[in-house]
């Protein structure tokens, strides 16, 4: 990406507004994406400038990828959400991770908002935001700055917009023209259309031919060859126009004729042509009408009814019902009253959609690649186009190849009426009459022309058939075997339409000709092209795998006889294990290095066999070993009586005081939570796992600087999230959790749940739940709806209340309010006296 990412150009100030806008609208277009339209969604977790990069053309791609989180789209309310480990970077993340709430796409959006907020302010989130007199305001959020700016002044954005810009922006980005009351529109001005707020659609005065031109909508981005799709026009076949109105076309594409007090008189969702859009309904008074050709936008006799036949096949038999209508939404989904459904093949929000009955009688459902700028179809009525009533007009036959579509050809004798258009059909080279003695007939094998017969004669045999047909002044008949009855049954023509060539069909076509005309071979025809331009159909292809076959017997071989090796070197040989002692001699003391690794350093060593070995020598991290595990381990094991657990409380204690005060560089731990508090023989606690921990030089009284969160869901302190300084009163936080967690033995990283709001379970935070208890209980009862009744009733109360009164003063929301460790170790000793 050939300008870096998003904070490399904020941080250089080449970033002008036009610049930040589409930037912005870019970034939110890839979350989308990743949100709704992937096959499985995924939440990214850590949205943050640098992991936004630009392309040379300033468009923006959402990078890095390393704590996203794939989520199944039937898996919206998964247990593993709410588990999740803590995961973003300061000053971008969603409260939720802190507050214990369900993770959704919303953290990703949150995330999203600060970014937009830093590239209109130029300010960062992560140091917090400067006053005037340079000083920060330590108890405010960027976020929580912009709103108060909003609310104090009527200039608030000027107040709040890079001064870099030098005043150089827009306060609105874009004034989309409207057409207001008593304006006028002009075909000889190309300019003179309405634009949807989107700037997707336009609608004027579109022109169709030689100074003819309609009134019609289309997409405003053109394809490759220059021209526009058109998905309405007002009448194909006389123009129309409004006299003192106010025309505007919706986001939705939808053109609305309103009057003075915006009350709507017209609307073109309710006329449709041969295109529906989003959202627009098809009801059973409406019909779609199809172009005649692919150059001709003239109405043609195809069309699709929403009338009593229903939306399914035509031979469907469906209950009339007058309130039957149809809708597509934005995500590509179908339905209607008569439970008929399908989904395109893109299925998901971001693309525009057109559902159009095309001019081959085929309904399509199109997505745009605006990229391309083609559509692609992702979904069709008829998969196979001959099927599809009077594709290839009167007189003529249509054959289907999957590989190069439909294709139309004259029968024997005939030739066609317009060389251009294939609706009109064929017409005979020669004079039908009804002279008997003038006609033959030529069989076609795996021919069937439906419908259009006289009768169906039954148990007639072939003779008998041919001669009733010549009775009838019939143009063909159709002869077929029907097991089932055991019979042939006769079909005399008095038209041929719908004519459909394809081998599994066991019937045979009769066609009459002339005695003088001689038929050697079927004529060949033209191939329909039933694509609209530039399209493409959205296909899978599944193609089996041939040629590997000696390939994969040449690695199975090789796998086994690798294998027999590794097998006989550990019967012969065997794995040796060296004791230290043995690599330290071999080494000559760890003396002479050849090499380093990530994981440690090589050395040469020359084993007791005389074989030369090269030794890597890894870090290893030597503890004391403690019996009873974590403390976590045994609140689960319920091996927990009231006495072990105030001494555990009182030792994590004076452990965290030792490291927050007393060693000569102070340490915030950063991680307390039970797995990293474990327990010895005697149940002494231990405070261990300092991976995520953070040394303190005494004299660096400002605290320390964190560009990532640290800690466990459920276990952090609000500062993390909030952009406040960290101190060691996060790790006071945490401890007052522990605590809690200890003495009612409920999990913070689940919540506990509450209130049912909306359909859904709230959870609520451990603590918040704690200091309800003890709100709104009665003054003696508090205590006991909160311990663990794996205690039973043998605790000493005086203890475990002052245990939880430490508890909650730990897990003020305000730092300050905390207490230190010191005076925490001071609080439990003196419950003890």
């Amino acid at each position: 990406m050939e300008h870096g990412s998003l904070a490399e150009n904020l941080s250089s100030k080449t970033l002008d507004w036009k610049k930040r806008f589409q930037i912005a609208v870019g970034t939110a277009k890839g979350l989308v994406y990743i949100h709704e339209e992937c096959l499985e969604w995924i939440l990214h977790c850590d949205i943050k400038p640098q992991n936004i990069v630009i392309d040379s053309n300033y468009q923006p791609k959402v990078s890095d990828f390393g704590l996203s989180w794939l989520l199944n789209r039937g898996d919206v309310k998964s247990s593993k959400i709410s588990r999740l480990r803590l995961r973003g970077t300061r000053g971008y993340m969603a409260p939720e991770w802190v507050l214990n709430m369900p993770i959704t796409s919303k953290v990703d959006v949150h995330s999203y908002g600060i970014v937009l907020l830093e590239l209109v302010t130029g300010r960062s989130p992560s140091i917090g935001v400067q006053g005037i007199d340079g000083k920060q305001l330590m108890q405010g959020t960027l976020s929580k700055w912009v709103k108060q700016q909003r609310d104090v002044t009527e200039t608030w954005i000027g107040m709040i917009v890079d001064p870099t810009l030098d005043g150089k922006y827009d306060e609105v980005d874009h004034a989309l023209p409207i057409l207001r009351q008593g304006s006028s529109m002009s075909a000889e001005n190309p300019d003179d259309v309405l634009i949807s707020p989107s700037g997707m659609f336009s609608a004027g005065f579109y022109r169709v031919g030689q100074n003819a031109y309609c009134f019609a909508i289309w997409f405003s981005k053109p394809c490759h060859d220059g021209s526009h799709t058109i998905v309405w026009m007002a009448n194909r076949d006389t123009p129309v126009n409004g006299r003192r109105s106010k025309l505007s076309v919706l986001k939705t594409g939808n053109l609305v004729l309103q009057s003075l007090v915006n009350g709507t008189l017209w609307q073109s969702f309710d006329s449709p042509t041969d295109t529906l859009l989003h959202e627009q309904p098809l009801t059973r008074h409406d019909r779609l009408v199809s172009a005649r050709s692919q150059s001709d936008d003239s109405s043609d006799i195809q069309h699709l009814l929403a009338g009593f036949y229903g939306f399914g096949l035509p031979t469907r038999k469906n209950k009339i019902n007058d309130s039957r209508i149809a809708v597509f939404d934005s995500s590509g989904y179908f339905t209607s009253s008569d439970k008929l459904e399908f989904q395109s093949a893109d299925f998901g929000r971001g693309p525009w959609r057109r559902l159009t009955l095309d001019f081959d009688g085929n309904l399509r459902l199109y997505s745009l690649e605006e990229q391309k700028g083609i559509w692609s179809v992702t979904w069709q009525a008829m998969s196979n186009s001959c099927r599809i009533h009077g594709i290839c007009g009167p007189k003529s036959i249509c054959s289907y190849d999957p590989s190069s579509g439909p294709k139309c050809a004259c029968l024997p004798g005939f030739k066609m009426k317009n060389q251009a258009d294939w609706n009109d059909g064929c017409e005979p080279e020669f004079n039908l009459s009804c002279d008997d003695h003038d006609f033959k007939f030529v069989q076609f094998h795996h021919t069937n022309f439906f419908g259009y017969h006289y009768d169906i004669l039954r148990n007639h045999t072939l003779e008998e058939c041919a001669k009733a047909c010549l009775k009838l002044c019939c143009i063909a008949f159709q002869y077929r075997y029907f097991p089932k009855d055991g019979a042939y049954r006769c079909y005399p023509k008095w038209e041929l339409r719908n004519g459909y060539h394809y081998p599994s069909y066991n019937g045979t076509l009769y066609l009459k000709l002339p005695k003088s005309f001689q038929y050697n071979k079927p004529v060949e025809g033209l191939k329909l092209n039933c694509s609209i331009n530039q399209t493409k159909q959205l296909e899978r292809a599944y193609h089996k795998r041939t040629g590997y076959g000696s390939l994969e017997i040449l690695i199975w071989c090789a796998s086994v006889i690798g294998l027999l090796e590794l097998i006989c070197v550990i019967l012969v040989f065997r794995f040796k294990q060296f004791t230290y002692a043995e690599l330290k001699t071999a080494t000559r003391g760890f003396s002479e290095e050849i090499g380093r690794g990530g994981c440690g350093v090589v050395y040469k060593g020359v084993l007791s066999d005389q074989r030369i070995a090269a030794i890597k020598a890894s870090g290893v991290l030597s503890t004391w070993r403690m019996e009873n595990g974590s403390l976590a381990r045994n609140l689960m094991s319920n091996s927990l009586d009231w006495k072990k657990r105030f001494d555990i409380a009182v030792g994590t204690a004076k452990g965290l005081a030792y490291l927050h005060e007393e060693c000569l560089e102070w340490v915030l731990h950063c991680d307390v939570k039970p797995q990293n508090i474990l327990l010895d023989s005697n149940y002494q606690p231990k405070v261990a796992d300092f991976g995520l921990s953070k040394l303190l030089n005494r004299d660096n009284l400002k605290g320390p600087s964190f560009s990532k969160i640290r800690g466990a869901r459920g276990y952090m302190a609000p500062e993390w999230v909030y952009n406040l300084p960290i101190t060691s009163k996060v790790d006071i936080y945490s401890y007052g959790i522990v605590i809690l967690e200890m003495v009612t033995r409920r999990n913070p990283t689940n919540g506990i749940p509450a209130v049912e709001t909306s359909g859904e379970i709230w959870h609520q935070k451990l603590e918040a739940w704690v200091k309800g208890k003890k709100n709104g209980a009665a003054a003696m009862s508090w205590v006991e709806e909160l311990i663990d009744p794996a205690m039973g009733y043998d605790y000493d109360r005086n203890k475990m209340e002052n245990l939880l009164e430490v508890a909650i003063k730990c897990t003020e929301a305000e730092r300050h309010a905390r207490p230190s460790m010191s005076k925490i170790v001071q609080l439990l000793q003196s419950a003890t006296q």
